[in-house]
């Protein structure tokens, strides 16, 4: 008889399939494995406002400001 067992993760994914025969241990083999590299790291690294983090906001000379 035969099982799938699937794991996840971010940006982890691993797939196993267990065989199991009349009168054996059950066994465990790995199928398929992928690994992700947009599932590490911060959102802030992937996707940025630099250049308009603090904005103009009405300033003189293009001076950037802060609204604290």
């Amino acid at each position: 008889m035969q099982k799938k067992i699937v794991a996840v993760d971010l940006g982890h994914f691993k797939a196993y399939r267990r065989t199991k025969e009349p009168m054996e241990s059950a066994k465990i083999t790995l199928v398929e494995s992928y690994d992700s590299i947009e599932g590490h790291g911060k959102i802030s690294e992937k996707l940025s406002d630099k250049t308009g983090r603090f904005g103009n906001m009405g300033s003189k000379n293009g001076v950037a400001t802060g609204s604290g």
